[in-house]
């Protein structure tokens, strides 16, 4: 029944509610207005419930001094004979979307701190297209720095060059005599020019790409084809 119940509650003993009574009444809504009304299955037969005050039914007909009644309502379950659970289907939980470099991360982490010092970060610019790799060195020789940020370069593009549109390599570490703060030391390189360059060709690699040793605030041009996209 579509019509809205209003404070109303039934202590059941058992069974549909209804009093089996013959009557021509109009249906109409009645309120309780005595501490309690019992309901019967029939006038002056079976008791069914109470009807606490308050309480709102619908009338249904009446014969006598005895109203037949509905009751719309809810009882608890497992206080019910025979009651089960009813199987509830439960949408699975919406994944939440990771990007392919926060998928990666781990992977790049393990790389760098396994081969070439200590992992900072890594990040991608999309607006720039450029990704950005940030790690700390020992003390070493500036050539072996070169070197480093080379292969970092290229194995970064073989890692995520098919997920991203990676169009720029930056690597930044400290000074390569293990001094100074992470980003001080720069090689950046676009990802056309790095491919031109066959793999290990330092001098090769070093024309096509540009140097910042303080941090970005200088640098050192490519002398290579590729320093038009700079």
């Amino acid at each position: 029944m579509a019509r809205t119940r209003r404070t109303w509650a039934v202590l059941l003993c058992a069974g549909a509610i209804g009093v089996a009574l013959s009557g021509a009444a109009a249906a109409s809504i009645v309120r309780v207005h005595s501490t309690a009304a019992t309901v019967r299955e029939q006038p002056d037969g079976r008791k069914m419930g109470e009807l606490l005050q308050g309480a709102e039914v619908e009338r249904l007909g009446q014969e006598g001094r005895w109203v037949r009644i509905r009751i719309e309502g809810w009882v608890w379950g497992p206080e019910l004979e025979g009651f089960a659970a009813e199987e509830t289907a439960t949408a699975p939980a919406a994944k939440t979307a990771v990007s392919p470099l926060h998928e990666a991360t781990p992977r790049v982490r393990r790389y760098i701190n396994e081969r070439h010092g200590t992992f900072y970060s890594v990040e991608f610019d999309a607006d720039l297209g450029c990704l950005i790799l940030r790690f700390r060195v020992s003390r070493l020789e500036p050539e072996a720095l070169a070197t480093k940020q080379m292969r970092i370069q290229r194995d970064l593009l073989e890692m995520l060059g098919g997920q991203l549109e990676i169009q720029r390599l930056r690597v930044e570490s400290n000074r390569p005599d293990g001094t100074g703060r992470v980003g001080s030391e720069i090689a950046e390189t676009s990802v056309v020019d790095l491919r031109s360059v066959p793999p290990g060709d330092l001098a090769g690699w070093r024309r096509v790409t540009r140097f910042s040793h303080d941090g970005g605030a200088s640098w050192e041009r490519p002398a290579g084809p590729g320093a038009g996209e700079q």
